[in-house]
């Protein structure tokens, strides 16, 4: 399953709900930040009778220290705070989800998996 507010902030932010192979629910919604565009996209999966297990996260980078997929916990949390100069643009905003499914889902499993772990396989000279 995947959720989603696509143009949070604006007039016309869309919740988007669905899995894959399945036609994606749709509907436009007033949503200002990240913060509350997370209630908003688990309320919607648990109102498809959607039981969660788990959250995962595409991190854009985890700085030198996380190339594998990893639980969050307080420890990750506080070094992913650390590497914020790695991904200014995007890290403060990927916490901020984090931190917002912690307080909706205190107990709700979370994972987060590093996209820069891609480019450590790759030959020095590319």
């Amino acid at each position: 399953m995947r959720g989603a507010v696509l143009r949070i902030g604006s007039s016309d932010a869309v919740l988007r709900v669905g899995a894959a192979g399945t036609p994606r629910r749709e509907e436009r919604c007033d949503v200002g930040d990240l913060g509350a565009a997370v209630p908003r996209v688990l309320e919607a999966l648990t109102g498809l009778n959607i039981r969660l297990d788990a959250a995962g996260h595409r991190i854009v980078h985890g700085g030198p220290n996380h190339l594998q997929p990893a639980r969050v916990d307080d420890s990750l949390i506080a070094s992913l705070r650390e590497a914020i100069p790695f991904a200014p643009v995007h890290l403060p905003g990927e916490l901020a989800l984090i931190e917002a499914v912690r307080r909706e889902h205190p107990a709700l499993a979370q994972v987060a998996c590093f996209v820069s772990a891609f480019h450590t396989r790759m030959p020095l000279i590319a």
